[in-house]
């Protein structure tokens, strides 16, 4: 098992940095985004001109021999320590979340722009939400599944001591490859999960937080919708020189425009047909987005996949690849975008 994946960028002299900070679903094993993260660097690679992208990722709390079980909301308070501390040399952060990560994501966002900070000169904070579970978790098909199973008697309790059982007597890696069509990677990182010491009960415990935590939409037009100051008008010209065959001669200028341009802060990627996310739900939220944006407020750009990509995307190479191209477009329109929000106010 290992804690962390660090893909640092290979640019000499960049005239810009960027950390692309990644999140993982629950189980949060970073593991299982390896090829997802490969595939990222390598496009990245390819790009590259005047800044420097630098890829971090790490395990949720509780699936590194850290203790817990830990819930939702310290994996929040870790992901926001972690980013502040790590954020202080680059320019800009791209949060990107897969699952109950992509929540993770956004609150850290909410939290630092909603904070009060010293004057300093933040980095500019994006996020990249993929398969997001940000709203009415329960009202999924998974969610409800799992609704109902909490209600059965000693499910909690017992659960993860048979499962870590019968995992230690089949063979996982076979069956799950076979199975459920995961690559040999992912299998392997599945038959180390479940068979650990804590990996079961980590994953229900954050699970069922999830449950209980991810209700109704939590943010409103402050962190989807929001402007940017448009760049100040330039100075006047000095005035004429005086003379004796000319007046005195003046140039006044207004006051500096007050102007504000929008901007595109969040990217959400959602599957065609989720059971970790209400269809209902998800499209509530475009037309929301679709609505703000017509009222002038920030453009955030979402993305609904044809079909191809199952919600676990990271259990194959391929899917990995078709995330990681979808999330590198987005990365270079960030790099194209002048006029960006701030990491804090």
């Amino acid at each position: 098992m290992i804690p962390s994946i660090w893909r640092p960028s290979k640019l000499a002299k960049p005239q810009s940095r960027c950390l692309i900070y990644f999140l993982c679903g629950n189980p949060g094993r970073i593991e299982y985004y390896t090829d997802f993260l490969d595939a990222l660097r390598a496009l990245l690679d390819r790009t590259e001109d005047r800044t420097a992208f630098d890829v971090f990722g790490r395990n949720l709390l509780g699936f590194s021999h850290d203790g817990g079980p830990w819930l939702l909301e310290a994996q929040i308070a870790m992901a926001a320590g972690d980013v502040e501390a790590r954020a202080k040399t680059y320019d800009r952060v791209v949060l990107t979340g897969h699952s109950i990560g992509a929540y993770i994501a956004a609150e850290v966002i909410h939290r630092f722009s909603s904070s009060c900070r010293p004057p300093s000169t933040p980095p500019r904070l994006y996020g990249i939400l993929l398969f997001p579970t940000i709203a009415c978790l329960a009202r999924s098909r998974s969610g409800r599944r799992i609704q109902q199973l909490r209600r059965v008697p000693g499910f909690t309790s017992l659960a993860p001591s048979v499962g870590r059982a019968l995992a230690r007597l089949l063979p996982l890696c076979w069956l799950v490859e076979r199975c459920m069509g995961f690559s040999t990677r992912a299998a392997v990182v599945t038959a180390s999960w479940l068979r650990s010491p804590g990996g079961l009960a980590q994953t229900l415990a954050l699970g069922l937080s999830e449950l209980d935590t991810v209700r109704e939409m939590r943010w409103g037009d402050e962190l989807w919708s929001f402007s940017v100051p448009s760049p100040p008008p330039p100075p006047p010209p000095p005035p004429l020189p005086l003379s004796s065959s000319s007046s005195s001669s003046s140039s006044s200028s207004p006051p500096p425009s007050s102007a504000t341009s929008s901007s595109t802060r969040f990217f959400l990627l959602y599957g065609k047909s989720d059971g970790w996310v209400a269809d209902d739900v998800r499209d509530a939220f475009i037309l929301g987005c679709q609505e703000r944006e017509r009222k002038g407020g920030g453009r955030v750009v979402v993305e609904v996949d044809g079909g191809r990509l199952p919600h676990a995307f990271c259990t194959t190479e391929h899917n990995s690849w078709l995330v990681a191209k979808t999330v590198h477009g987005w990365i270079r329109h960030i790099e194209r975008d002048s006029s960006t929000c701030t990491f804090g106010k």
